[in-house]
């Protein structure tokens, strides 16, 4: 039972590990495509995003805290990954945590209250 359970635990902290691999490549190559869209006579701002959007853009989500204390107790969710369960096509995107807000109920997407 303790081999498995190690086994399981270096499988997490590898997948971690590559992900962060992935996420510093990426970042990498929309900093050098951003340099050079500067380069080319563009704002930083139009420039970063233009590089965003050549690679596939930012699928980002803000959670509410209780997400956040569900899905990662004692970890900031803050960078987290979230698979959602629908999507177009039946796909499933997946979604990075760039905030974290207080309880909201959503009366419209125009509102809140």
């Amino acid at each position: 039972m303790l081999s498995k359970l190690k086994t399981r635990l270096r499988a997490l902290l590898r997948k971690s590990e590559m992900e962060r691999e992935l996420d510093e490549e990426m970042r990498h190559h929309i900093e050098r495509q951003t340099e050079q869209n500067i380069r080319l006579g563009m704002t930083p701002e139009e420039a970063r995003y233009a590089a965003r959007k050549a690679f596939g853009g930012l699928n980002a989500i803000v959670v509410d805290e209780e997400f956040a204390r569900r899905y990662w107790p004692n970890e900031d969710p803050i960078g987290q990954r979230v698979r959602l369960p629908w999507g177009p096509r039946g796909e499933n995107p997946v979604l990075t945590v760039i905030g974290v807000v207080g309880r909201v109920k959503l009366v419209s997407c125009a509102a809140s209250v």
